[in-house]
């Protein structure tokens, strides 16, 4: 990129981590407001993400988290958030750098941000060429089976707005 040029992508990214910084700052203190939860899709192959070996193993480029009912010791700072989570019944602790987020949603409002500059990492691409289904958490898969079903929330990737090259 031009010395002179502005990084916009990287701009709306920060502005975008921020707004997920605070949501989660204020359900740190305050618990999750009404009927807010948070699907979170982050890199696993990111290197500042710290999961067990176990979870790496299994989730291998991304793993999406809620925060729902089922989550303890929700903590956030300026880089990144950590919380302890069940999976297959046993308590993990993860942390997650801002810079490793994929997408973040809230269904209960339809609102998502998607972070197309976090796909375009090189730990990430490494091995997509047989890329796999998206694999969830238990923690997902409880959250299907709720008996209210949120309309899904539209996530408009950057990408659209952005100028395109020739």
């Amino acid at each position: 990129m031009n010395q002179n040029s502005l990084n916009y992508s990287q701009l709306v990214d920060r502005a975008m981590q921020s707004v997920i910084r605070e949501v989660l700052i204020i359900s740190e203190n305050n618990g999750l407001p009404g009927e807010h939860h948070f699907y979170i899709t982050i890199n696993t192959a990111h290197p500042e993400v710290e999961i067990s070996n176990e979870l790496r193993a299994q989730y291998s480029k991304e793993l999406t988290i809620v925060l729902e009912h089922q989550f303890w010791d929700l903590s956030v700072n300026k880089e990144w958030f950590s919380v302890s989570l069940k999976f297959n019944r046993k308590m993990q602790k993860i942390k997650v750098p801002f810079d490793a987020i994929i997408a973040f949603v809230d269904p209960s409002v339809n609102f998502g941000l998607q972070f197309a500059s976090n796909l375009s990492h090189p730990e990430y691409l490494q091995g997509q060429q047989h890329k796999e289904p998206r694999k969830r958490s238990n923690e997902s898969k409880q959250a299907d089976k709720s008996s209210v079903k949120p309309a899904p929330a539209e996530i408009v990737p950057l990408d659209n707005f952005r100028k395109k090259s020739d």
